[in-house]
């Protein structure tokens, strides 16, 4: 992210480095460049405070895991991430004070997962182990030498990389095995007999109602119960059947008893209507 702005001299308005013409707020064609970041005037579109910050940012101390390390004259610059400009400008991530290097001399960057040099317009050209780098780039290697311009003086950067970790293939999980299959219930159950008797039963008495309606209901809950057992793995599915038929004749049992009585109830007020018409 660029902080640097063009400045009108006359008003002080900013505008971005792209602008062409006059200034739009007081028509003047009068311009300096302005740091909105340090609040500073420059003297060109690049300001060196940005550049420092900037290339501190990218460079880490000795001895932490890096992707680069470029050593020249008994130093070391290791660097985090790329591009990594090199040059003798102060803008540069990493700069050569000497003539034969040109202000934006080279670069490095990531090619895929190998780092790799390219020559940026140098004036004296980009050597990488005595072959041309060109502007599409040259893979480097660890002890790859990289000279800056073809004379005999000019600057070698070498070039050392951390061994890549090993690349472990990921650990499938295991298989969740299947859990075992459920043992087979051995309880016997004694209520989806007696559902069965007591739902019966509660048919037959219907005719009288305060002795088929309770055997109705007991019939349906122990027939219930008998199910949920069943269900639970806790009972023997041998059973099913005779829990299913005392829950259904307990039903009917419950249905007939009510209606014997509601009946019932019908004809004692038929009864009572008639004797109370009788003169």
């Amino acid at each position: 992210m660029s902080y640097v702005r063009k400045q009108c001299c006359e008003c002080g308005s900013l505008h971005p480095l792209s602008h062409t013409g006059p200034c739009t707020s007081c028509y003047k064609d009068s311009w300096r460049y302005w740091c909105t970041r340090h609040n500073a005037t420059l003297a060109e579109p690049i300001c060196p405070q940005c550049a420092t910050e900037e290339r501190r940012r990218k460079v880490l101390p000795l001895g932490r895991p890096v992707s680069l390390i470029v050593g020249y004259q008994g130093q070391r610059w290791q660097f985090a991430a790329g591009p990594v400009v090199v040059g003798r400008g102060e803008d540069c991530d990493l700069q050569i004070n000497s003539p034969v290097v040109s202000h934006h001399h080279c670069e490095f960057f990531l090619d895929g997962v190998d780092w790799a040099v390219r020559d940026t317009e140098s004036t004296n050209g980009t050597f990488v182990d005595e072959e041309v780098a060109d502007r599409e780039g040259v893979i480097i290697d660890e002890g790859t030498r990289i000279q800056l311009g073809g004379l005999s003086d000019s600057p070698v950067l070498v070039v050392r990389l951390p061994l890549r970790p090993r690349v472990q293939a990921p650990v499938r999980p295991a298989a969740r095995e299947a859990p075992p299959p459920r043992a087979p219930a051995i309880g016997t159950d004694g209520n989806a007999g007696v559902s069965l008797a007591l739902g019966i039963l509660a048919i037959i008495i219907s005719v009288f109602c305060c002795l088929g309606l309770p055997l109705g209901i007991l019939a349906v809950v122990l027939a219930n119960r008998s199910l949920k057992g069943i269900r639970d793995g806790r009972l023997s599915p041998h059973s099913a059947g005779r829990a299913k038929a005392g829950l259904i004749c307990g039903c009917v049992g419950i249905v007939l008893s009510i209606l014997t009585f509601v009946v019932s109830v019908i004809l004692q007020v038929m009864k009572d209507g008639n004797q109370g018409g009788t003169p």
